[in-house]
């Protein structure tokens, strides 16, 4: 079993977030320090839930659906308001090197080493 999470740094090296990909929007999702994390990144567990809000472009289409959830013990809960399909389900988080095996950039102020 890989890592089903990795840690994402500022420039200067600091903790910015936890990355992981969820297999319900095919996206990666960032905990940073407003939830807290056991520490596993084989079996990750954050609280609260995660909430990614639906984005739509500029002709009201949905580019990102709503995306609510539990990650428990390495496997996301997906809440009954999530729009991507899964709302109700439970699924294994993919190992990340699987999803990513390049160097990640979250954004210009985030490096992550290799």
């Amino acid at each position: 079993m890989g890592a089903k999470v990795i840690e994402s740094t500022r420039k200067d090296g600091s903790h910015y977030s936890w990355l992981w990909h969820c297999p319900g929007c095919n996206s990666v999702h960032a905990c940073d320090n407003r939830w807290t994390f056991n520490g596993d990144v084989e079996k990750p567990t954050f609280r609260a839930s995660v909430l990614v809000y639906e984005v739509k472009n500029d002709a009201g289409k949905v580019i990102h659906p709503r995306c609510h959830s539990y990650v428990t013990d390495g496997k996301i809960n997906f809440l009954a308001d999530s729009t991507n399909g899964h709302a109700g389900q439970t699924l294994d988080l993919p190992d990340w090197d699987e999803r990513h095996p390049d160097p990640f950039h979250a954004g210009s102020n985030i490096h992550i080493p290799k």
